[in-house]
């Protein structure tokens, strides 16, 4: 990865030996090099790499890097990334019993020193890779039970029942993470988990409400878990 970045950073001049003004339709090939890597860079997202052992956990701090590989793979919808470790020795163990990497940019204040882990992430190891982001769009988590066919929830506000469109991005622990247009929904609006087998725009009812049927803000910093070998 280094010695890509440094072939690319010495490539100013056009290897066919001509200046830009006698060859303006033939750009050199370094710059078409630095053009390439270009689109597969990202912007650089805190990563925590976690390695379970023995009923312990530990982790390393890295940083999503770049995409790898040919690109898009069409029969998984996955994309391959490159996720850099800076100091592969530098292990923590997470500690078990406050719980584990809380998802905030950086390491992780629950961090204790590696006792007796793994001396440092070695190639082999099945790892989960939890990337810390801060989204600029508004995401909300709601109950998985409330989503409905065609991407769509019920909200209840103000007594009355309207269906909203949404893009669910994840769903974990029974919790859907979902995108909205703005003002479609609101941190503490209520969403019908029971089925609604006639739905009409604007209906009164009268909820039986629980906690777990309404709509949380998600974290700014919620983490996304990937499992990679």
């Amino acid at each position: 990865m280094n010695r890509l970045s440094a072939e690319l950073s010495a490539g100013e001049k056009s290897d066919s030996g001509e200046s830009d003004d006698d060859a303006p339709h033939r750009p050199s090939r370094p710059r078409a090099q630095a053009r390439w890597a270009e689109a597969y860079r990202l912007p650089p997202i805190p990563v925590t790499v976690v390695y379970e052992l023995a009923g312990r956990t530990y982790a390393w701090d890295g940083v999503l890097s770049r995409y790898d590989g040919a690109g898009l793979d069409e029969r998984t919808r996955t994309v391959p990334c490159r996720v850099l470790v800076e100091d592969p020795q530098a292990v923590r163990r997470l500690d078990d019993d406050r719980g584990s990497d809380d998802g905030n940019r950086g390491p992780s204040p629950l961090a204790t020193p590696s006792e007796t882990g793994p001396p440092a992430l070695m190639r082999g190891m099945f790892v989960t890779l939890r990337f810390h982001v801060e989204p600029d769009v508004p995401l909300f988590d709601l109950p998985e039970k409330a989503l409905r066919p065609g991407n769509q929830v019920l909200r209840v506000r103000d007594g009355r029942l309207k269906a909203v469109s949404i893009r669910v991005l994840s769903v974990a622990n029974h919790t859907a993470t979902v995108r909205v247009e703005r003002g479609e929904l609101r941190e503490g609006d209520e969403v019908a988990v029971s089925p609604v087998t006639e739905y009409v725009e604007n209906l009164l009812v009268e909820p039986r409400r629980v906690d777990a049927d309404k709509v949380a803000a998600a974290e700014p910093s919620r983490t996304q878990e990937i499992r990679t070998p």
